[in-house]
């Protein structure tokens, strides 16, 4: 009974997480591709690197406050202006929101569910990224451009599974240099995952929120935390107090949330999206 309820919160999550609404722009279209994560090695997933953020001069950096849930009206500073509101339009005609973050001048991480419409399993074909969002007529950058997703091996006869929630996006323009981007560290041991510092930062409803704390591991790909999340935030970043990302919001049980990690799988399928 108790693994049924915690797999119905999960799906709760999941299907409330996005809000279905009509799209303010035509948005950008794209192609979401599937790949079995199955392919990597645990061995391979252990293997730590870095890759810097970026802070563009036009962007000023902010600072932290304290650590409770905080809504941030500065959208527009950095770690935040790197943090996609994202507003999807799927091959089934239905639409949801969701959350993502820049990596790269061109690349940017989310859950891959924010990717698939959870009422008919299909995948998006059209998205609209705000960044520095605050509403449609006030935003740092709007990207409805081409885009391409892999997408990890989710949704399989419309049974979710947390294995493999993660999507990777290449954006057809550089809008990191505009929007900045979170730095990435791949593949961390389990005994710096529980003790880095994290912040967990997400949209819902067009409005971003963030609250911080410490996670733990739960395998290695996942990792939990009990600092409050909504609905919609999956796809959010969970960095550290130097703009690193370490991890990808995606779910949550009647326990804890969880994230994805930022495992060498990630960074070999980002790194490959052509």
């Amino acid at each position: 009974m108790k693994k049924i309820l915690s797999f119905l919160l999960i799906m709760m999550l999941l299907l409330s997480a996005f809000s279905y609404t009509a799209l303010a722009e035509e948005p950008g279209q794209g192609e979401v591709i599937l790949f079995d994560i199955e392919e990597e090695s645990v061995a391979e997933l252990m293997e730590e690197a870095e890759e810097e953020p970026f802070i563009p001069e036009s962007v000023e950096k902010a600072i932290f406050g304290k650590d409770d849930r905080v809504r941030i009206y500065d959208t527009s500073r950095f770690p935040y202006s790197a943090i996609a509101y994202m507003e999807v339009q799927g091959e089934c005609g239905d639409s949801w929101t969701g959350s993502g973050f820049m990596v790269g001048k061109d690349r940017l991480l989310t859950a891959a569910h924010c990717l698939v419409c959870t009422k008919h399993g299909k995948w998006a074909k059209g998205i609209t990224f705000y960044f520095g969002y605050k509403t449609h007529k006030n935003y740092l950058y709007r990207y409805n451009d081409r885009w391409t997703a892999w997408a990890g091996n989710v949704f399989s006869n419309k049974n979710y599974t947390t294995n493999g929630d993660f999507g990777c996006i290449k954006l057809s323009k550089n809008v990191g240099d505009v929007t900045g981007w979170l730095g990435s560290r791949w593949a961390l041991t389990d005994s710096t995952v529980a003790s880095t510092y994290c912040y967990y930062a997400g949209y819902r409803d067009g409005v971003l929120r963030y609250d911080s704390g410490l996670p733990w591991v739960l395998s290695s790909e996942h990792i939990a935390f009990t600092m409050d999340t909504q609905p919609g935030n999956s796809g959010g970043p969970i960095f550290d107090a130097n703009y690193y990302a370490v991890g990808i919001i995606i779910a949550h049980n009647d326990q804890y949330n969880i994230g994805y990690r930022l495992t060498t799988n990630v960074e070999t399928k980002l790194d490959n999206l052509k």
